[in-house]
């Protein structure tokens, strides 16, 4: 059973008493914090972190977007960028020590770009997963030991979204596998650690609530033996599912990241889940919250969400079938955007993505539509 934390409140007093309990060995519960989408291209004027937030958290995983400079960038609308020496200032900052790279915006600027991110990593001594120089070493998980447990990773991004698919002989990031190849992955990953994370990059911007097809994803790939499914790009929160033995975070939101131009893409969550050789203790959120008028970043333990992630959280609850009616019904993004169901329709729904991103490329370029207004 996982317990779970209001998402307001308490986060401060609960994780400190496992904190203490654990040290600085891990010989207890090891606290893994989850950070949605980061990019820095330049630092913030101010990072406030407090030494009584970071106490809450031994370690963070983050989605790190964009790649680092280069002289050949895709032929891409949007190009996100990371500044070497303010991005590994960053990482440190933030105790991150893993990132997936399995997201639609690594390859922005190329292997080239890529290799230089991950050259910035390998310094800051963050390991990565998700992406590499060939298919196979794209999606190769991530098997850490960390005290006394073994913690398994895996990071897949959906192909709609402009992904850059590693291949035999180039580089690029893992995309989302068929269902049966999936969960055989993720179960072989399990057969030796104690706790497996898995990371997608789904789903659409601006979107509240996940999609039907990933919903579905999400529950096979913790039947499979998963602890933990961790999404982002939509890049506002959404809704969180205990499910089986473990829990699902549809989407975070944004760490840190200055490009998306709505206000609301400005408060992202930061689970912390307490674990132990057996399974979830408990979790709780942290925020990632980015004042833009002051130029500042700011973890927080408490913060008056609008919608809560608890009202976001309620039709997660749903049967597959009622789940599907209440998307369309409240859905945001509607233009020209199918509904994933994970029936044999979305086959066609994927042809008319790509035919969409055409059209939306050449339009944009042609001055008929902002980026901004996709």
């Amino acid at each position: 059973m996982v317990r779970m934390c209001a998402a307001e409140g308490s986060t401060s007093e609960r994780l400190r008493g496992s904190r203490a309990a654990s040290g600085e060995t891990h010989l207890g519960p090891v606290r893994v914090a989850l950070m949605g989408d980061l990019v820095v291209p330049s630092m913030p004027l101010s990072i406030d972190t407090g030494p009584d937030i970071s106490s809450l958290y031994d370690f963070a995983v983050c989605n790190l977007e964009g790649s680092c400079m280069s002289r050949t960038p895709l032929n891409k609308l949007v190009k996100l960028h990371n500044s070497p020496e303010d991005l590994h200032s960053m990482l440190r900052a933030l105790r991150v020590r893993y990132a997936n790279l399995a997201n639609n915006h690594s390859m922005d600027f190329g292997e080239q770009g890529i290799c230089e991110l991950m050259a910035v990593l390998s310094g800051a001594d963050v390991r990565h997963f998700g992406a590499g120089a060939t298919r196979a070493e794209a999606e190769k998980p991530l098997a850490v030991s960390v005290g006394r447990l073994r913690i398994g990773f895996l990071g897949f991004s959906w192909r709609p979204i402009e992904s850059r698919r590693a291949t035999a002989s180039e580089g690029g990031v893992a995309l989302i596998p068929s269902m049966s190849v999936l969960t055989r992955l993720v179960a072989e990953l399990r057969q030796h650690c104690d706790h497996v994370i898995v990371s997608f990059h789904w789903g659409y911007e601006y979107e509240r609530y996940p999609l039907p097809a990933h919903r579905k994803l999400a529950h096979s790939v913790i039947d499979a033996g998963a602890s933990v499914v961790v999404g982002h790009h939509p890049h506002v929160y959404q809704g969180i599912e205990a499910y089986g033995r473990g829990l699902i975070y549809y989407s975070l939101g944004n760490c840190y990241m200055r490009w998306p131009v709505k206000r609301e893409a400005d408060v992202g969550l930061v689970p912390v889940v307490a674990l132990d050789s057996r399974e979830i203790l408990e979790s709780a959120i942290l925020y990632a919250v980015r004042d833009r008028v002051c130029d500042s970043f700011a973890l927080a333990d408490r913060l008056s969400l609008e919608p809560t992630v608890e009202t976001l959280s309620e039709p997660l609850n749903l049967s597959d079938k009622a789940y599907e009616r209440f998307f369309r019904a409240h859905r945001t993004r509607r233009r020209g955007l199918p509904t994933f169901t994970g029936s044999c329709w979305d086959v066609g729904r994927y042809v008319w993505l790509d035919v969409r991103s055409c059209l939306v490329r050449w339009a944009v370029r042609a001055g008929f539509w902002s980026r901004s207004s996709d």
